[in-house]
């Protein structure tokens, strides 16, 4: 491609590109193709980011039969269409079709961002269902038809509305790769032996919203719980789903805190009351979603937590340790046995740890 490339470009100096050509009712692939061109285009095609859509029809033919070249030398720029260097279809005189490959992927190799790490979900998603053809009811391929059969008069409507969500997907991908890959490098990490394992756990300071994602994936560490405190106070606990963690003993736990933290009084509140799903004393707890909010970026008026952020990394380990027990009856315990009385207390009574409840039970 790069010396056919050269050939063409040679003969293109000058040249102001206005117009952008795909087929009528364009796929993802060419709405994607289009969005590379708008914004990382002019240096090769000069002008092309406020060039203009029209559709020409289906197949390897430009609409007057003339060469591609001519209507590049007047700034048009077919895409998907015409067997252009961005189209992968066969030009209908025995040629087979460009393989494995979109006009997508053609387009950012050709404009030199194929391995631009904020733009590789969109193109392997947009190769993905291409070449495969196939896209469940909701994903964007499939709304992408959707939309045009919704509005068969109006593509650039269309077209419109997906470059919004484009914009919206690269930007979360930049902030992934750029901000949040920053932001970590002032994570503190520490580990708790979990009941199946070692639970790998990262704490940050941070307002980025990709820095939990970014932690939790393999280039950010493979976290399996992450815990932000941003700029106002407010915390968010998050998990990996994968891990299957319960988190009723550390919302009990929070909760407790919280109520202690705002008057100094102990809560007469229910241990199973406490552990509820919902949100109670500025803590949201989402079970099935394995998740802890005190505020979020929907509900963002939630007062700042008062719990000291030292605390609530202790509540964690406490929390999420199997073994972890009052240091007293720690041994005790240990060996499955509760031996708290009221002569000898134990001071995790209040806690309501499950693992706690357990030992009772069996002692009963």
């Amino acid at each position: 491609m790069a010396e056919i490339l050269t050939g063409v470009l040679a003969t293109l100096v000058g040249v102001l590109f206005n117009r952008i050509a795909t087929h009528p009712k364009p796929h993802l692939d060419e709405i994607v193709a289009a969005w590379l061109l708008k914004h990382f285009g002019d240096k090769l095609f000069p002008g092309v980011s406020k060039a203009r859509i029209v559709f020409w029809g289906h197949g390897g033919m430009t609409p007057d039969g003339r060469l591609v070249e001519e209507y590049l030398a007047q700034g048009i720029l077919p895409v998907g269409v015409a067997g252009s260097l961005l189209d992968e279809h066969p030009k209908g005189d025995g040629e087979r079709a460009k393989q494995k490959t979109c006009a997508a992927k053609l387009t950012a190799e050709l404009l030199g961002v194929a391995d631009d790490p904020a733009l590789q979900q969109m193109l392997r998603y947009v190769l993905d269902k291409d070449t495969h053809g196939t896209a469940a009811p909701f994903d964007l391929a499939h709304l992408v038809k959707c939309m045009h059969e919704a509005n068969p008069r109006h593509p650039k409507v269309v077209i419109n509305a997906i470059w919004q969500m484009l914009d919206a997907k690269y930007h979360e991908q930049q902030e992934f790769w750029t901000t949040a890959m920053k932001e970590m490098e002032k994570a503190e990490w520490f580990s708790i032996r979990g009941a199946n394992g070692e639970i790998r756990v990262c704490v940050v300071k941070t307002d980025c919203a990709q820095v939990p994602k970014y932690a939790r994936s393999a280039q950010g560490g493979g976290a399996h719980i992450v815990i932000i405190q941003n700029s106002q106070g407010n915390v968010q606990i998050l998990t990996d789903h994968a891990q299957k963690l319960c988190l009723d003993d550390l919302a009990r736990l929070l909760r407790l805190a919280e109520q202690h933290a705002a008057d100094g009084i102990k809560s007469k509140s229910r241990w199973r009351d406490l552990e509820a799903e919902g949100t109670q004393f500025g803590w949201h707890y989402h079970r099935h979603g394995r998740m802890l909010l005190n505020g979020s970026s929907t509900a963002n008026k939630v007062a700042p937590t008062k719990i000291e952020f030292g605390l609530i990394k202790a509540l964690v380990k406490l929390a999420l340790d199997p073994d972890l027990y009052e240091p007293d009856h720690a041994p005790e315990c240990k060996l499955g046995k509760c031996t708290a009385t009221e002569k000898n207390p134990c001071q995790y009574h209040y806690f309501g740890l499950n693992r706690c409840q357990e030992l009772r039970r069996r002692r009963r």
